[in-house]
C-alpha cells in the first residue's frame, strides 16, 4: 500500500453491494441489516489499517479535509444533521462552510468532510442518498396533504409542513447513528465468526487525529440553528420515514413511510 491509497475495490464492492440491499428487499429486518453490515465492513477495514501501522503517527491513509461536495450557502439543519450524523459513524468529522468562487464571482457553500480517503468516500455515498431521500419524501408528503386538506378547504403552508418533516427525518438519522456508534463502542459490534471488535480505541484514535488537524490549522467550529418545527405531524412523519430509511442507500426499507404520507392529512 502507499500513502495515498484509499479504499481497495474488493471492500468498496462489498459495501455497494451490502448498500444496494434496501433497493431490491421486501423485509424491513433485513434492509436495516444492511446499515449494521456496511459499518462492520468499513471498521473492518480501519482496523486493518490502524493494525499494519500499529497505530502509530505515519497512517497509510493521512486526515485529509475534502470539501468536493457542494452545499447550501447558508446553514441549513437538517442536511446538517445528516452529515454530521453520518461522517461521525464512519470516523470522520463535518461542518458547513462557504468559499469564494472565481467563476461565479459569489460565495458558495460546501459540505467539509475530514478524515481517511477510504472513509470520506463513503461518507459522502451514504449521505448524499439521505439527502435526496428526505428531500423527495418532504416534498412529495407535502404535496399529499396539501391536497387531502384543499378538499375540505383548508390550505396548507407546504414549505412549512415540508420543513418540519426534513427535520423529523435528519433527527431521527441523528438518533439512529448515535446509537450505533454506542453500540460499537460498547463492544456489540461482532465480525462474521462472533468476534467482538475493539473499536472504541478506533474511533478515539480517529477522532484524536481529526482533532490534531483542526488544531493545527487553527480551525474553530460554532453550533449552527436547530432549525424551527411549524408542524407537529409533519415532524412525527419524518421521524417515522428516518426511523425506517436505510443509512446507506437512497430509498425507504419498506412501504410504511410513503403510505404514511400519502394518507397524511394534518398539518
Amino acid at each position: 500500500m502507499t500513502h495515498e491509497q484509499h479504499i481497495p475495490e474488493s471492500i468498496l464492492l462489498k459495501i455497494q453491494k451490502v448498500l444496494a440491499l434496501s433497493k431490491r428487499t421486501s423485509s424491513e429486518a433485513e434492509a436495516n441489516t444492511a446499515m449494521e453490515r456496511a459499518h462492520l465492513l468499513l471498521a473492518k477495514h480501519n482496523l486493518s489499517m490502524a493494525q499494519v501501522e500499529g497505530y502509530d503517527a505515519s497512517p497509510i491513509e493521512r486526515i485529509e479535509y475534502d470539501r468536493s461536495a457542494p452545499a447550501t450557502k447558508h446553514y441549513t439543519p437538517w442536511q446538517a444533521d445528516i452529515y454530521d450524523a453520518v461522517s461521525r459513524l464512519y470516523f470522520c468529522k463535518w461542518y458547513h462552510t462557504t468559499e469564494w468562487c472565481p467563476v461565479k464571482k459569489a460565495r458558495l457553500g460546501r459540505h467539509v468532510v475530514i478524515g481517511r480517503k477510504s472513509n470520506i468516500e463513503i461518507v459522502h455515498y451514504v449521505a448524499q442518498y439521505l439527502l435526496r431521500t428526505c428531500d423527495q419524501l418532504a416534498t412529495s408528503g407535502s404535496l399529499a396533504a396539501a391536497k387531502r386538506l384543499a378538499a375540505d378547504g383548508i390550505e396548507l403552508n407546504r414549505r412549512a409542513w415540508a420543513g418540519s418533516f426534513r427535520l423529523g427525518f435528519s433527527r431521527r438519522i441523528s438518533a439512529r447513528v448515535r446509537e450505533e456508534i454506542a453500540k460499537a463502542m460498547s463492544g456489540e459490534m461482532r465480525d462474521d465468526v462472533g468476534t467482538a471488535l475493539a473499536i472504541a480505541p478506533l474511533y478515539n484514535q480517529e477522532k484524536t487525529a481529526v482533532s490534531a488537524l483542526m488544531e493545527k490549522d487553527n480551525i474553530k467550529l460554532s453550533s449552527g440553528s436547530n432549525g424551527v418545527v411549524r408542524s407537529g405531524g409533519a415532524y412525527s412523519l419524518g421521524k417515522q420515514a428516518g426511523d425506517e430509511a436505510n443509512l446507506q442507500s437512497n430509498g425507504i426499507t419498506a412501504g410504511a413511510p410513503k403510505a404514511a404520507i400519502s394518507n397524511a392529512g394534518g398539518a
